[in-house]
């Protein structure tokens, strides 16, 4: 608790927020006599960056080869993050999730760490 509490300041400050921290908030007015407790809640919402991106079965950057007709699928995984993470697909800098809509799998979320999410996505 920070503020000044002789002048009824009683301020919550979270030090390093962690995803523990994560979760609803209430600050209330001890009511006097009958009267009603006086409530305000915020949800604090914790965001996570992924801890990894990978295609998956591929080196990084790997020059993959295939021959015209056959098909092939690329997965993308992405691990542990908080939101959920927005994955789009780019051909030589362009991004072609827009263009080939119908294409891609919806991303699923798998095995979460408790909290995070790690989700995948085909093309």
């Amino acid at each position: 608790m920070t503020g000044p509490e002789a002048d009824g300041v009683h301020n919550l400050k979270i030090r390093n927020v962690t995803l523990e921290d994560d979760g609803a908030y209430q600050c209330q007015v001890t009511p006097k006599g009958d009267a009603l407790p006086i409530r305000h809640a915020a949800m604090l919402t914790v965001l996570i960056p992924p801890s990894s991106i990978e295609i998956v079965g591929r080196r990084k950057n790997e020059r993959i080869t295939e021959r015209a007709g056959n098909s092939i699928t690329l997965e993308c995984l992405v691990k542990d993050s908080k939101p959920v993470s927005q994955i789009q697909w780019f051909r030589d800098g362009a991004d072609i999730s827009l263009v080939h809509p119908n294409q891609f799998r919806q991303p699923q979320i798998l095995a979460p760490l408790p909290r995070r999410i790690t989700d995948e996505s085909k093309f």
